[in-house]
């Protein structure tokens, strides 16, 4: 299935307004080309300076030519934090080394990277992390796996749990379908490989999936930035950060984004198309910082999320067993007993009568939440704290009747509703000794629930009775025709896990890593 957001790079041109003059005489201008089909508008302003991105054109493959300026960001990367008048290269560099020292196996994705790679959301970053997998029917069936661990696929059983965490800011998301949406504020990745549960958040034998969101700013600045791409692809997004008021300890950052793209295949009987993707959403920080030692932010996300989602083909039909016999009640035998001629088994022509009649499988997801993240340093040890919310709902509304111009399924889905609450305390021992270690509490509980529906249309009982047999096909009528049925059920799920891990420098080439969980 065609993902459902993928990017148009565009090309980008780069100015800042109080150098233009000196550069373009100097011969220096510098330009960065990625991708092909698209252009991008980008307006920044701070308390310094001002730059102008303008894009145009069409190319095809990816060329470097140089580097757009850099660009103020924030962020926490493990030790690495990203300040608003830090050099963007430099903060990658940083970014990039910051496992380096530990025992860990790990691939990271530094906002240089981000940037270059326009890599809005975490479907994106697998073209960066090839041990990182997505098995996908939808985007509520979906889920990620490191080097294979995982899942075995894409389908959601009830409340089951993704192969591969993945935390925002420490927050973890247990529901993957929620990271498809564009991710605001993405200045950092970091996908760790191997058994992390002795180290917190949620149990976790295949890895974990770091995401970092720029930090608020206490320098005052303003973004918007505008992006169209093939099949009409429109991104917007807005961000606005500074001190509150003229406060030296407190700061905000909130943005708004939006995503709209037209579908892969246009349907041949309508101006429907396939695979149109929209999601919109919200995010706001407020961090307060009274000393070095202690810091506390807050949070807040929306996102919703649209997707008129893909096409099931019939591609052929069994009429015979391999020893030669025909196999009864074939579709042939049961197109013939509800008066449809099929198309040629040959692809997209079908579309033509086949899809349409009964509108298309769509679906919609949102999430939200809000955190509080307290952090403080006392002695040089480190005790950190996250709470958080999250909420997540999905809307689908499947139909078997896309692939055949029979009226068999009007609606066949399930529409699950989540609720859940994190807590984690963590304190951390000094670094740079022989043994350095971090022990803490993970609790998560989790509400899941879910409403299924199956509503049959008007031909269902003809197309699954076994037979002609009119007995039969009368008890199928009476039984299928218009009928649907409805259940509903719920999983509740609580998690309270004491975990503790150190690390001991036997030599300068030797660490050994101890860790328990419970």
């Amino acid at each position: 299935m065609a993902t459902p957001n993928a990017p148009s790079e565009p090309i980008e041109f780069a100015f800042r307004t109080h150098d233009v003059f000196r550069r373009l005489v100097a011969g220096k201008i510098e330009v960065a080309a990625f991708g092909r089909h698209s252009a991008r508008l980008l307006l920044r302003s701070s308390v310094s300076s001002t730059t102008l991105l303008l894009g145009a054109g069409v190319l095809t493959g990816a060329i470097a030519l140089g580097s757009t300026s850099s660009r103020a960001e924030e962020g926490r990367v493990e030790d690495v934090v990203v300040s608003a008048s830090g050099n963007t290269q430099a903060v990658a560099e940083k970014q990039a080394q910051a496992l380096q020292s530990e025992p860990v196996a790990a691939t990271i994705v530094t906002v240089k990277q981000i940037e270059n790679q326009q890599i809005t959301q975490l479907e994106q970053i697998r073209r960066l992390v090839p041990s990182l997998s997505l098995k996908q029917l939808n985007i509520q069936n979906l889920t990620y796996n490191i080097r294979g661990i995982g899942n075995a696929d894409g389908t959601q059983i009830g409340s089951v749990f993704s192969g591969a965490p993945i935390y925002v800011d420490g927050v973890y998301f247990a529901r993957p379908g929620t990271t498809l949406a564009d991710i605001p504020d993405l200045v950092g990745v970091q996908v760790l490989k191997g058994p992390q549960s002795t180290g917190g958040g949620w149990d976790s034998t295949s890895g974990a999936i770091h995401l970092t969101t720029a930090l608020p700013s206490f320098a005052l600045h303003q973004e918007f930035s505008v992006s169209y791409g093939s099949y009409n692809l429109v991104q917007l997004r807005a961000t606005a950060t500074g001190p509150v008021g003229d406060s030296d300890k407190a700061a905000f950052r909130i943005t708004v984004f939006g995503a709209d793209r037209d579908g892969y295949i246009t349907s041949t009987n309508s101006d429907f198309r396939y695979n149109d993707w929209k999601n919109k959403g919200i995010r706001g920080q407020l961090l307060w910082q009274p000393d070095n030692d202690l810091s506390l932010r807050f949070s807040f996300d929306y996102q919703h999320v649209n997707y008129n989602c893909c096409i099931a083909m019939t591609h052929g039909a069994i009429t015979h067993f391999t020893n030669g016999q025909p196999v009864p009640n074939n579709f042939f035998d049961r197109a013939a007993r509800v008066g449809y001629v099929p198309l040629p088994f040959n692809g997209l022509d079908r579309y033509s009568t086949d899809v349409g009649r009964y509108r298309t499988p769509t679906e919609a997801s949102e999430s939200a939440g809000v955190s509080a993240h307290l952090q403080y340093n006392w002695n040089d040890f480190t005790l950190s704290s996250i709470t958080a919310y999250r909420y997540y709902s999905y809307h689908c509304n499947w139909r078997q009747n896309t692939a055949i111009d029979v009226d068999l399924v009007r609606r066949s889905c399930w529409n699950p509703e989540v609720n859940s609450i994190q807590q984690q305390l963590t304190l951390e021992t000094p670094k740079g000794q022989p043994i350095e270690g971090k022990a803490g509490l993970f609790f998560l509980w989790e509400d899941f629930h879910s409403w299924n529906y199956l509503w049959y249309g008007g031909q269902a009982g003809d197309w699954f009775a076994g037979s002609t047999n009119p007995t039969e096909l009368q008890f199928m009528r009476a039984a299928l025709d218009w009928s649907g049925n409805d259940s509903y059920y719920a999983v509740s799920t609580k998690s309270v896990a004491p975990y503790g891990q150190a690390v001991w420098h036997a030599t300068p080439e030797l660490d050994l890593t101890f860790g328990i969980r419970y």
